[in-house]
């Protein structure tokens, strides 16, 4: 894990010094840590696997996250799962090995909770499926979504918010197109509701070898604007927010991105710089 918070105020201080004022366009938020996924037995050694979607289980107090269930992008063959991984330093737990509930099922992208009754939900994308599973791995039914990549739960009205690669829908359990509306950033990805301020925070961008971003989607308005730039995030995937820490899965591994390492990236939200205070912080003045 690599700790950088120490140079933070320090470095807003003299970019503040030089320009003279707070700039009102602050949106990167400042990377604090970086923390390797664990190894699994089908993954190669000291590599960890490649992380897709995140969600939080509240009762057990874990994360569950996707595992496309292949180390490269040149692999042929897929073995899926979700692995589960303690809350406060990812550790390994266990594994629910979809491989084998599902022998045609190729690679997993977004994952959440139902915490009506704490089964879990996930796109299957190849096979343009939602399949709905229970947390030690019994299947409970399949919804029909075309290339479904993010999906979040909304415990308000007991329904599931999806993004594919045209647009984002809110369904009922049994598939039904409730809300939808067109949506197509390049390389949109996983989502998050952020149900106190109903907005969806979604990740996008296919940049392996630099800044990659997160757009909100105000739920009231459909209006959607970026939220945040993330840098030093260069293979992102699955989101999670919780208080003022922002966390991003980077498969980077997988797809040889510039930092190729398969991590959550946390950055904290209350420390916010403009383009001018990341470049001093970094050296760069």
């Amino acid at each position: 894990m690599r700790k950088r918070g120490l140079l933070f105020l320090f470095a807003v201080a003299f970019g503040l010094l030089l320009c003279g004022c707070v700039r009102s366009d602050a949106n990167i938020p400042l990377l604090v840590s970086e923390t390797p996924m664990p190894d699994i037995a089908l993954g190669e050694h000291g590599k960890g696997f490649t992380c897709t979607g995140i969600a939080y289980d509240p009762v057990e107090n874990v994360y569950y996250i996707g595992n496309c269930g292949k180390a490269r992008f040149e692999d042929e063959q897929f073995h899926a799962t979700i692995v589960k991984v303690s809350k406060d330093d990812f550790q390994y737990i266990d594994e629910i090995r979809l491989y084998e509930i599902y022998p045609a099922m190729s690679d997993i992208q977004g994952i959440t909770i139902d915490t009506s009754d704490n089964t879990i939900y996930f796109c299957s994308t190849i096979e343009n499926r939602i399949r709905h599973i229970t947390t030690d791995g019994k299947d409970k039914g399949e919804i029909y979504a075309e290339h479904p990549t993010g999906i979040a739960y909304d415990s308000r009205t007991d329904t599931l918010w999806v993004l594919s690669k045209q647009r984002l829908m809110q369904m009922d359990k049994s598939g039904e197109v409730i809300r939808s509306f067109d949506l197509t950033l390049e390389g949109q990805d996983h989502i998050f509701l952020d149900k106190a301020k109903n907005t969806i925070y979604l990740t996008a961008g296919n940049n392996y070898n630099g800044e990659n971003y997160v757009y909100r989607v105000q739920l009231l308005f459909n209006r959607v604007s970026l939220a945040y730039v993330l840098k030093e995030s260069y293979a992102v995937e699955g989101i999670y927010i919780e208080d003022d820490t922002i966390y991003i899965l980077n498969d980077g591994y997988y797809h040889t991105a510039k930092n190729p390492v398969n991590q959550v990236s946390q950055y904290d939200l209350s420390k916010l710089m403009t383009e001018n205070e990341y470049e001093i912080y970094m050296g760069n003045p």
